[in-house]
């Protein structure tokens, strides 16, 4: 008994080394990109239309003016401005793009941009967001210095995944507004996503350091900045910056099980199945807290063999919304071997 105890020991070993390599060849999955839950689009047109910060009276007397049916840019913005006001979106953009048709960059500027900013916010609404970027970009090479166009391109690129260009836009809006921690956050986590670990880090460093940053600020920054650290098989520095996120809200789902991995690494097995064990309490990552502590268990000099067979069963016929079907594999594979070990002859 004893020898085949050893053996599934070397078993566990082995598989601690693939796993550990495992987590960190995708470690840099753990990084979500925080979305903000404003409708930039939204805002903006909320905020830049007359017509909807305008009191009863002056939105009664642009409603008169607008039965004259005049076709200047005035009216037409004016038009633009009513139905923008009234959420006819389709409507909006035929007034909008008239007004385009009746100004240009050098004889009415800044009636040009705006329209052309509206035209990007109403076709983003309207789920057009090709045609949407095509007119927020010939608004920036009209003027650069348009922080609300960066906004809503950056709105645009985070909803479609398209983590290199919301790179290049956020790093052109901090250039505008620097003082914007939430977006610095942003492009801290959308570097990560790239693999750009370096600059990661000096972004989260950043955050940390300014007295104005908040506590959730603080966590983002100081959970990208341990990823790196294990990246980098610093597996202390790593600990120690994952030690500084509270997670009040339970938004790191895969906070405990980066600590017991940690902690795996570092060959303080009694305090990985701790980490383990509390992220299965909390129900996060519960899956591979299952795997995981079995695995550990199995390494240790007078481990629980039961406790460690219960566990990988239980990782096997998980049924939660996040299952997932290569850690039952790795748990069946694992039921397997050690089947075979127990009842070979010594």
């Amino acid at each position: 008994m004893k020898k085949k105890r050893v053996w599934l020991r070397i078993l566990a070993l082995f598989l601690v080394v693939t796993m550990v390599v495992g987590y960190w060849a995708s470690a840099i999955t753990n990084i979500k990109i925080a979305s903000d839950a404003s409708n930039a689009a939204m805002s903006y047109l909320a905020d830049s239309t007359e017509y909807v910060n305008a009191g009863r009276t002056e939105r009664f007397a642009d409603l008169v003016r607008s039965f004259r049916g005049e076709d200047t840019l005035e009216d037409c913005y004016r038009q633009a401005s009513i139905k923008i006001g009234a959420a006819k979106y389709e409507e909006a953009l035929y007034f909008i793009n008239k007004c385009l048709d009746k100004s240009s960059p050098v004889q009415s500027r800044e009636t040009y941009i705006d329209a052309l900013t509206k035209k990007g916010c109403l076709l983003t609404l309207l789920g057009r967001d090709e045609e949407a970027v095509e007119s927020l970009n010939l608004a920036l090479a009209t003027e650069s210095t348009l922080s609300d166009v960066y906004l809503v391109l950056a709105q645009i690129y985070l909803n479609r995944n398209e983590v290199a260009e919301l790179e290049r836009t956020v790093a052109g809006y901090l250039e505008i507004v620097p003082e914007d921690l939430d977006m610095r956050v942003t492009y801290m986590q959308t570097l990560a996503a790239e693999g750009k670990d370096e600059e990661a880090s000096e972004q989260g460093y950043m955050i940390v350091e300014n007295s104005e940053s908040t506590s959730s600020q603080q966590e983002d920054s100081y959970y990208v900045i341990a990823i790196n650290y294990f990246k980098q098989e610093n597996f202390e520095a790593a600990l120690e910056n994952l030690n500084k996120v509270i997670d009040q809200d339970g938004k790191y789902t895969d906070l405990y099980y980066d600590k017991g991995i940690c902690y795996l690494s570092m060959g303080e097995l009694e305090s990985a199945i701790d980490a383990f064990s509390e992220s299965i309490d909390k129900g996060m990552s519960v899956q591979n807290c299952y795997y995981s502590r079995a695995v550990t268990e199995f390494t240790r000099e007078n481990a629980d063999y039961e406790a460690a067979y219960k566990d990988l069963v239980a990782a096997r016929d998980y049924q939660g919304e996040d299952r997932d079907e290569e850690t039952v594999a790795m748990a069946e594979e694992f039921l397997d071997a050690a089947y075979i070990i127990q009842n070979s002859e010594d």
